[in-house]
């Protein structure tokens, strides 16, 4: 039986997408937003996201290798998730430093990024499959990510 309600959010979702996409980029060339500093900061979140989402996806084979059942809708719905969601945190968190005029420091936005998407997907994670255990996974990724955030600080201050 084919569900007609999903496939008018897929493909609704979609073409409300790029309708806003599409009018916000001649609104912004209207109003010559469009410049060397706005790519730039498009790319980098963007490399920053597709990061994101890469860690996520060795996440997931990982699960996959302990033995945890994935189907594929929800691993697909969490990477989409991921990807948008990291690409546009970090756009307005790149945009917000810009605007101050405050240099970015991409390993305490990685640091930070990384312990709290972590913690989140795999609560999510234990949530769903209702062992507690799961959480105790993030424990690495959060190692990693005060690891960052000491670089970034280290780094802010001088010392290598």
């Amino acid at each position: 039986m084919i569900n007609v309600g999903a496939f008018i959010g897929l493909y609704g979702g979609a073409m409300g997408g790029l309708l806003g996409w599409y009018f916000g980029r001649r609104k912004a060339i209207k109003e010559h937003s469009l410049d060397e500093l706005h790519d730039y900061m498009m790319k980098t979140a963007r490399s920053f996201s597709w990061f994101a989402t890469l860690g996520a996806i060795y996440i997931f084979f990982t699960l996959l290798v302990i033995g945890v059942p994935l189907s594929a809708a929800p691993v697909l719905g969490i990477l989409l998730l991921v990807q948008m969601a990291t690409w546009a945190i970090s756009t307005f968190v790149i945009k917000y430093y810009m605007s101050l005029g405050v240099e970015v420091n991409i390993s305490i936005l990685a640091g930070i990024s990384l312990i709290i998407l972590s913690v989140v997907f795999f609560l999510i994670i234990a949530i769903l499959m209702k062992e507690w255990l799961f959480i105790l996974l993030s424990l690495p990724l959060t190692v990693i990510g005060f690891y960052f955030i000491k670089q970034g600080v280290l780094t802010k201050k001088g010392v290598t």
